[in-house]
């Protein structure tokens, strides 16, 4: 199986809604309660919001597909940072995410994604790559110390009105 990762148009963000908010369910079903998850889903990591977010002008996005029938599994995306509780620098870019649907974990996605984000980030001219991820996705977090991120910090992330701890890293590039 081979993949393929290629940038992302408007006409993706059905593809980036159904993986993030099946990425994000796979994380959380066992913390946060059923409406919470919904509504989060629906309005976070919905159509219209990655509709929005690939109109940014500092975003970059990537879609990964099997390359035998161009089904979705995974996708990254970068942005100006937003991150509140760390000094933000100039030349700073936030990954905002890599996501990859679970059947395709144990393949080389993310990776590819991560080296697309990060060569992107390069040309655009940044300096340091900032991301936050969930405190207890042990996974997520080893994958990123593995790729050269440090903690810089921490910070709550709101859903349904309860705080969940994410972990603030850093790269330079």
């Amino acid at each position: 199986m081979t993949i393929t990762i290629r940038p992302c148009t408007h006409e993706d963000a059905p593809a980036l809604a159904l993986i993030a908010q099946t990425t994000f369910f796979e994380t959380f079903a066992e913390v946060v309660a059923r409406e919470p998850m919904i509504a989060h889903c629906r309005d976070a990591l919905g159509v219209a919001a990655h509709e929005a977010w690939i109109a940014e002008p500092d975003a970059r996005l990537w879609l990964a597909a099997l390359s035998h029938n161009a089904t979705p599994v995974g996708y990254a995306g970068l942005a100006a940072p937003d991150i509140v509780g760390v000094a933000l620098l100039p030349g700073d870019i936030e990954l905002k995410r890599i996501y990859v649907m679970a059947p395709y974990l144990n393949r080389p996605i993310g990776v590819l994604l991560l080296q697309a984000a990060l060569a992107e980030a390069a040309a655009m001219g940044k300096r340091r790559m900032l991301l936050a991820v969930y405190a207890t996705n042990a996974r997520a977090l080893a994958f990123y110390r593995k790729h050269g991120f440090t903690q810089i910090g921490a910070k709550p992330y709101i859903v349904g009105g309860a705080p969940y701890e994410l972990l603030i890293f850093a790269r330079p590039l």
